[in-house]
């Protein structure tokens, strides 16, 4: 299991913190992340300098959308990515699909069904940020997607759905790290 750890960068330097081996840690302001070895302290370790890895956030806005009501669109990410977090503006319903298909084929499904019949290895994830949970998602562990049309393509499908109690445009940001571009 994937451990995540986020904190600013001035917190990471205050607390100096132990990560376990291969545990990354993530500075929240500067977006830069270390990688543990279980033995030397934050300060200590090298920032991460993968080959073609990085972490970047990517943001969905909607038209407005009365209360229920839901925008079905893609969003180019990456061929490979790993989700660290979800943030939103408003109370939403998300879904993240591998395939264009699976999104249209997923059109006729509600919201509240969990079934997932026929897509269920075609979506990414399917999350509500609502009241009792908050306005952040941080997936543990973080999921992997990857785009599943043929040809690979680094498109992303997603749905929205309204929550918030009042019409109006959603703002969501999906926190990722990219493997390959």
């Amino acid at each position: 299991m994937i451990k995540l750890k986020g904190k600013t960068a001035a917190d990471w330097f205050t607390d100096n913190d132990l990560l376990g081996d291969r545990q990354p840690g993530i500075e929240t302001d500067t977006l830069r992340m270390k990688v543990g070895n279980g033995v030397d302290l934050y300060n200590d370790l090298p920032y991460f300098q993968g080959e073609g890895a990085s972490i970047q956030t990517f943001q969905i806005v909607t038209a407005s959308l009365a209360m229920g009501a839901t925008e079905q669109a893609s969003l180019n990410i990456a061929k490979c990515f790993q989700l660290l977090e979800i943030d939103a503006d408003k109370y939403s319903r998300v879904r993240l699909y591998k395939t264009g298909a699976a999104a249209v084929a997923d059109t006729a499904r509600l919201f509240s069904d969990r079934s997932f019949v026929g897509t269920q290895h075609k979506m990414i994830i399917d999350t509500e940020l609502t009241v009792g949970t908050g306005l952040t998602w941080v997936p543990s562990p973080a999921p992997f997607g990857h785009n599943a049309d043929l040809p690979i393509t680094d498109e992303i499908y997603y749905t929205v759905e309204n929550q918030s109690g009042s019409t109006g445009v959603i703002t969501i940001d999906l926190l990722v790290l990219v493997y390959v571009k």
